[in-house]
């Protein structure tokens, strides 16, 4: 994991802390992470509000340019409307990015959000491609169960469609939870980021399970009541809290 050569291929951080704040024992990175209480949520929300009002009009610059560029999806064509959502991806790997200067330097600029598009790129993309297809297949399995030539109300494949979309939603939220962060932040492979995060995941199942199906409700519900620029504060909130938990997880000490 702290393979000197693979990191000086990059010019972001590096894959372990170097420079520990005075008074502070260094963090040691986890590979596969490690077991925390679920408690830890709390601290998880809490800390992720202390980020945001660290730096509030650079979160709030940020929220309004994923908005805008989130507005023209339903008006494009698919395939730009395709592109639109990896520039939106790209941009959530640079507010992952921007969290850890804010850790290590203190500061961070509104620029630092598009970092992605200057470095790891292509991980990235290769990252955002292995995700579309895998919802893309969640959505069309499900399918096949609900060509039963049925009537009205609940039928068998109905329900074993939605079991395997739930099941789906809980492994592919456990298998891109924390990859971006690795990618981005680590300069891993996206398939060993990918093993990392479900194996970090793994080992706090239960947390797993509320994060990913607990946000897919919020989102939902939110989205429905009061439309899509409160869903997208959500979601900026959601890749500040998915730096937090990875801090969490995959470092033996909180730096």
């Amino acid at each position: 994991m702290n393979n000197q050569s693979d990191n000086q291929s990059y010019s972001l951080s590096p894959t372990i802390d170097t420079e520990p704040e005075a008074g502070k024992e260094e963090a040691h990175f986890i590979p596969d992470g490690r077991s925390v209480p679920i408690g830890n949520i709390i601290t998880w929300i809490s800390d992720s509000w202390e980020i945001f009002k660290q730096r509030t009009w650079l979160w709030i610059g940020f929220v309004l340019l994923y908005t805008l560029l989130g507005f023209p999806l339903k008006h494009i064509h698919f395939f730009f409307a395709i592109i639109l959502i990896f520039v939106n991806f790209l941009l959530s790997a640079g507010v992952l990015y921007s969290c850890d200067l804010l850790r290590r330097k203190g500061s961070f600029t509104f620029g630092d959000f598009f970092a992605a598009f200057r470095s790891r790129t292509g991980s990235l993309l290769l990252l955002y491609l292995l995700a579309l297809g895998f919802l893309i297949l969640l959505l069309l399995i499900p399918a096949l169960f609900l060509i039963d030539g049925s009537g009205t109300g609940i039928s068998p494949g109905m329900i074993i469609a939605g079991a395997v979309i739930l099941v789906g939603w809980v492994l592919y939220c456990m298998a891109s939870w924390f990859t971006p962060t690795l990618v981005m932040i680590h300069g891993l492979p996206p398939f060993k980021a990918i093993r990392m995060s479900f194996s970090a995941c793994l080992k706090n199942i239960l947390l797993a399970i509320v994060l990913s199906l607990g946000a897919a409700i919020v989102m939902g519900i939110t989205f429905l009541a009061y439309g899509g620029l409160l869903v997208t504060i959500l979601s900026c909130f959601i890749f500040i809290c998915t730096y937090v938990s990875y801090r969490d997880i995959f470092f033996d000490k909180d730096n």
